[in-house]
């Protein structure tokens, strides 16, 4: 409610940016995400659709296997690619999925650009080796998220096992 009387907030959505929606559909899940697990995977599967980085929150009800809230997000995943496709027709998609190759070898290296390759490049690293270091740092990236999930998983922890242990206080 409070960003709803934020300016900036209008502005960028008067603009036609599409990053207030995305930060509404987090907060929304993660608002939702115990009470209605159902709701916060589909409202996550819209924001991953807009823009991929939001997936990376679906590791959480993963590590709880909140499989109502993962069965949501990929059926939002499967519905709202479907409506886009109908509207936009296949050609969209297509285009989409040929550009992948293509994104993920170039490496902006422009001066305005903060990315990992340009911030290293600016540093001095050879351009040959940018490529490498930055599979590696996605590997390392990864690894941060998903490997401390697949061992709650592994290990059979459920949401109550997941959360900090909490203090008694009764008796301090």
């Amino acid at each position: 409610a409070f960003a709803l009387c934020f300016l900036p907030f209008w502005e960028s959505a008067l603009g036609g940016q599409i990053n207030f929606v995305i930060v509404m559909a987090i907060a929304a899940f993660l608002a939702l995400q115990e009470s209605q697990p159902f709701s916060a995977g589909a409202i996550l599967s819209f924001a991953a659709l807009l823009k991929i980085t939001p997936a990376v929150l679906i590791f959480e009800p993963m590590s709880k296997r909140n499989r109502r809230c993962l069965l949501a997000f990929l059926g939002g995943l499967v519905v709202f690619t479907s409506v886009s496709a109908g509207i936009f027709g296949m050609g969209v998609w297509k285009d989409f999925v040929s550009f992948l190759p293509w994104l993920f070898s170039q490496l902006p290296l422009d001066a305005s650009s903060w990315s990992f390759a340009a911030v290293l490049y600016r540093l001095g690293v050879p351009q040959s080796a940018l490529p490498v270091l930055q599979r590696v740092y996605l590997l390392c990236l990864f690894a941060v998220v998903a490997l401390p999930v697949m061992r709650r998983i592994r290990a059979g922890l459920d949401a109550g096992d997941c959360s900090l242990q909490r203090v008694n206080t009764t008796n301090l």
